[in-house]
């Protein structure tokens, strides 16, 4: 299990989705926060045993908040 910290320091909600095994969004096996105010933190639990590339996203922001977990 790997655990997140999510941290929105910026002026507007975010959450954190990290695709599953089948690495698209939007699918049963999404790992997903709820919104994460300005100011506040969350925690989001994974559970992904095979080593891998997994995109991740903001909801809120798809097209300019993306990057890619590496698990090793």
């Amino acid at each position: 299990v790997l655990e997140i910290e999510i941290r929105n320091v910026g002026t507007v909600a975010h959450n954190l989705r990290v695709s599953g095994l089948d690495k698209e969004y939007d699918t049963r096996d999404d790992f997903a926060s709820a919104a994460v105010k300005p100011g506040k933190e969350a925690r989001l639990l994974l559970k992904i045993d095979d080593p891998g590339s997994y995109p991740f996203r903001c909801d809120f922001h798809p097209q300019q908040q993306t990057g890619v977990l590496v698990l090793r």
